[in-house]
């Protein structure tokens, strides 16, 4: 069993895992900007596709 704790944002987080199966339990905190960057980017890349297809037709 490996465990880890840490500090984020002024709150302590603490995560399991088991070496054997490498099941992970516990919560770890999200990042808004890496979660609407990511967002940003998927929509970016379907709209130069589709851009790409209708200038093809």
């Amino acid at each position: 069993m490996w465990t880890a704790g840490y500090r984020h944002g002024g709150e302590a987080w603490h995560v399991l895992i088991s070496a054997t199966t490498g099941q992970v339990v516990g919560r770890r905190p999200y990042s808004a900007w890496k979660i609407a960057s990511l967002v940003g980017s998927v929509l970016a890349v379907v709209a130069v596709l589709i851009g790409a297809i209708v200038v093809s037709r």
